[in-house]
């Protein structure tokens, strides 16, 4: 027979013991530890790299279609994780998980998420995060300087400048690169005469201003799909992402570079082309190939385009001083992005963005009475 379940009712006061504050219980100390042995127990488990379970039996676990009604305690909660979802989730440390750039985290990455999910500052502002804000800033700025190497003197006045931001902490790298396009974008098409510029005026408007046709964003056949998804968002057009074959080595074939560039030049009057940016790769997603980005680097400041490298899978290596050799030409990038829930090992998902001009997120400043006032800190 089965156990009839408690009823539980819902009312004010037990609302309150749900949220950490001042007078709160010490309830998240018990179930914390319940939540550590759950989680240490999977990673225990030995087998495969998931159970047997197959996708429809999944789907039937999770069918019901309105939201739940009726309360439940935490500790079933949990219970209910505990069998329907951890127990058939993907264990990212068995040794035949392989194959994918996700794997398993230091065991000390559990308990910094659980300080983070506790605090729950919100980045935008000081008045929503004092302490984490001055160490974002830091943080920019030790991956600024393995990327750009700049005197001393320029980190120690920017490192904590207000007015200015070496990159971002992005929520992965996707935003990552669209960030970097989005700035490689309005530096193209910046503000002239009558003409507010292209994050007022949109593209069309930009493309005509300047006498184009259209704008383009050079990457090689390897690059990832977020590229495209970046040009799509920003308004340019997934076909205007010209994709460059490579060479034997999975980098982008620097020749058949330039034989695109030529070609674009060719172009005049009306059907001129506006080269937006040129994007390196440093380990390209399916082979980890770095392309050579001294040349590309080159590329682009010959045609006055934004050098972007996306470095989302490889760029944490430049903390090894013997791979560093692989990346020569990174720190004549404009704008690098690095994915910290790869090769830094951090939970899903964190992404970098840094920006060599200490000035150029300054394109994207925005301003709102309720939180960030214009010349407030």
């Amino acid at each position: 027979m089965n156990k009839k379940q408690k009823e539980i009712k819902a009312n004010l006061e037990y609302l309150r013991k749900l949220f950490i504050m001042p007078e709160s219980p010490d309830k998240f100390i018990e179930f914390g530890h319940e939540l550590l042995e759950m989680i240490h127990d999977f990673f225990q488990e030995k087998g495969g790299i998931h159970s047997a379970i197959t996708l429809p039996e999944l789907s039937e676990i999770f069918d019901q279609t309105t939201v739940p009604d009726s309360p439940h305690l935490i500790k079933d909660v949990l219970s209910e994780i505990k069998d329907k979802v951890t127990a058939h989730s993907v264990k990212v440390g068995n040794p035949y998980y392989i194959g994918h750039m996700i794997s398993a985290v230091p065991y000390f990455m559990i308990l910094m998420e659980m300080i983070i999910a506790a605090l729950n500052q919100n980045q935008v502002k000081i008045e929503t995060a004092k302490a984490s804000s001055f160490v974002e800033r830091e943080l920019v700025a030790w991956f600024h300087r393995l990327i750009f190497n700049k005197t001393e003197k320029f980190y120690q006045k920017h490192i904590q400048n207000p007015r200015v931001a070496l990159g971002n902490v992005t929520s992965d790298g996707t935003i990552a690169n669209l960030t970097a396009l989005m700035v490689a974008r309005e530096k193209a098409f910046p503000p002239n005469g009558d003409f507010p510029g292209i994050r007022v005026a949109g593209v069309e408007r930009a493309l005509r201003h300047y006498g184009y046709e259209r704008g383009v964003v050079i990457v090689s056949t390897r690059g990832h799909y977020s590229i495209k998804k970046a040009a799509n968002m920003l308004g340019m057009g997934e076909e205007n992402v010209l994709n460059i074959p490579v060479d034997e080595h999975n980098r982008m074939d620097v020749k058949r570079l330039y034989r695109k560039m030529e070609s674009l030049k060719e172009k005049t009057g009306k059907k001129r082309t506006k080269i937006i940016a040129i994007v390196g790769i440093a380990g390209t997603t399916e082979t980890g190939n770095v392309d050579n980005l001294q040349e590309l680097g080159k590329a682009a400041r010959e045609v006055g385009a934004h050098f972007h490298v996306d470095a989302c899978w490889g760029g944490a290596a430049l903390l090894v001083d013997e791979y560093r050799d692989l990346f020569k030409g990174i720190e004549g990038a404009d704008s690098v992005s690095i994915d910290a829930h790869k090769l830094l090992y951090c939970p899903m998902s964190m992404g970098l963005v840094l920006f060599k001009s200490e000035r150029d997120l300054n394109f994207l400043m925005q301003t709102a009475n309720y939180i960030i006032r214009r010349n407030s800190v």
